[in-house]
């Protein structure tokens, strides 16, 4: 099936306390669609500079990134994944496969308010919902987890991952 990605690519993996957030949406940094995301997740990064912040995919300023196993790798290196997408449909690949290699999302409920992914979202447990908030409210929280990676963090992406066992099964 089409929507299907192998989980022994995207399998879960230890957070290793890093300070690193990372997209994977193609055109991120372009005009149109995404401009007032880039304009945040540019403002996340001046307002968290001991943070690393990459974006990558298709006219990205980061690159793509090629090969399914270099993605997931890539994805299992950050601590949280920054994924907005207010005109997908509610699955896309980049929201899926963060949770199934148990990394919290950095996202806005209302965009998968409805659709697929919703049931894997739960704002502080395993996501940082951006909905109505600021800039400096939205880098608090993820400065928070961050400082206690070996538990806060530990525990999102844990949650993360049980999000996505306990909702996704491509054999139904």
């Amino acid at each position: 099936m089409l929507w299907e990605f192998p989980l022994d690519i995207f399998h879960y993996g230890e957070p290793n306390g890093n300070k690193k957030i990372y997209s994977f949406i193609n055109c991120l940094n372009t005009a149109g669609h995404y401009k007032q995301d880039w304009e945040l997740f540019l403002e996340l990064e001046k307002l968290m500079p001991e943070w690393e912040f990459k974006s990558f995919g298709a006219s990205c300023r980061d690159g793509a990134i090629t090969g399914i196993q270099n993605l997931a790798d890539k994805m299992r290196e950050a601590s949280f994944i920054f994924q907005v997408k207010r005109w997908g449909d509610g699955y896309g690949h980049g929201i899926f496969n963060s949770f199934a290699v148990g990394r919290p999302v950095i996202t806005r409920l209302e965009d998968y308010k409805g659709k697929l992914a919703e049931p894997l979202i739960q704002n502080g447990i395993n996501s940082v919902t951006i909905d109505g908030r600021t800039p400096q409210e939205i880098a608090t929280m993820l400065e928070g987890v961050g400082s206690r990676p070996s538990t806060d963090l530990d525990l999102m992406c844990k949650m993360a991952f049980g999000a996505f066992e306990r909702n996704v099964d491509f054999d139904k």
